[in-house]
């Protein structure tokens, strides 16, 4: 077995920065294993050693495997891993830790979360403060008072999502025809050259009987790939602090379980993020002139190249780091 070692220096952000502490892995059939340990990424018969700096590990690659034992000592070092398939969907590895999930302040949590989940009152007031923070977040002293006196006077769930919605109407409309640059040479098509929406064009639901919707799934233009990939590794992320604190990831306040699956506490608590991942990828777009091979397309979807998504998963840890992601759990935590 032939053993060589390579110091990880982090990934480099287009112009933005450089960053220390993210490995990337877009090897196909990578294995990341656990000698005495340490971690090596295992490819093709060679080893090479995780720098123990590395506090992000994100995967974008077919076959990729982790052992158990990486598994373990990735838990010990506080080491994030996270794993996007080929429709660039995300999950957040971690580990049973006994401490965090078993104790008594977590099950005193968890019963205050479903507690305050189940009284309508308190879910109410809460989804009002999620939506009234990313207010603040999106709208200047001059705009965000109309927001603000709406969502004071909401009655209902529904209503709170409504205000949220009209509010984020808004804030995107500074995007509309944000333009991309591609190279010389090369024509992309028509939809892709400028933003207009951040909804997906196709119908939704089981059966299409839905109009188009925001969802993050499913691009049809390289911006809305780099928004859905960029917000993704985010949730993943604060989806892995908010089991570490002692919450259920799947109740939520703003986001219920209308839709099965869906981690809503986390999509609650990335809310007031949106605007800042939002902006640090247009501004990522708008220093970088794409390539066709920047992006794939297969059957109107279009998902981001190894490269591209190596250099949009630093944005998201840049935009939002553990320590924000931290502070935002802990705020919902003190409404329950």
């Amino acid at each position: 077995m032939r053993i060589w070692h390579w110091r990880t220096t982090g990934i480099a952000v287009g112009t933005l920065e450089r960053i220390d502490h993210i490995l990337f892995i877009g090897l196909a059939g990578a294995t990341v294993v656990s000698r005495g340990g340490r971690l090596y990424v295992r490819d093709r018969g060679e080893y090479t050693e995780v720098d123990p700096a590395i506090r992000v590990i994100v995967c974008s690659s077919f076959g990729f495997v982790i052992t158990s034992d990486a598994i373990g000592v990735c838990v010990r070092r506080h080491i994030e891993i996270i794993v996007t398939d080929y429709a660039q969907d995300f999950v957040a590895i971690y580990a049973p830790y006994a401490p965090c999930l078993t104790s008594r302040a977590s099950l005193t949590m968890r019963v205050r979360q479903f507690a305050a989940v189940a009284d309508r009152g308190k879910k109410l007031r809460i989804a009002k403060d999620v939506v009234r923070r990313k207010i603040m977040t999106e709208h200047s002293d001059q705009t965000r008072s109309p927001f603000l006196d709406d969502l004071a006077v909401c009655k209902s769930i529904a209503d709170v999502r409504h205000i949220e919605a009209k509010s984020a109407q808004e804030w995107w409309r500074q995007w509309r025809d944000f333009e991309v640059n591609f190279v010389k040479g090369f024509t992309p098509p028509r939809q892709w050259r400028t933003f207009q929406t951040r909804y997906i064009g196709r119908a939704q639901g089981k059966t299409g009987e839905l109009a188009r919707q925001f969802t993050p799934r499913f691009a049809e233009t390289p911006l809305q790939a780099l928004h859905n990939f960029a917000v993704g590794i985010a949730v993943a992320r604060i989806t892995r602090v908010i089991a570490v604190r002692g919450l259920d990831p799947c109740f939520g306040f703003l986001h219920d379980g209308r839709k099965p699956g869906r981690f809503s506490m986390a999509w609650d608590t990335i809310e007031t993020l949106r605007p800042a991942l939002a902006t640090a990828v247009f501004d990522y777009a708008a220093k970088k002139v794409f390539e066709r091979a920047d992006f794939a397309s297969q059957d109107g979807i279009v998902r981001l190249s190894s490269w591209i998504a190596r250099e949009c998963a630093a944005i998201a840890c840049r935009t939002a780091p553990l320590t924000l992601l931290v502070r935002e759990v802990r705020k919902i935590e003190s409404l329950l």
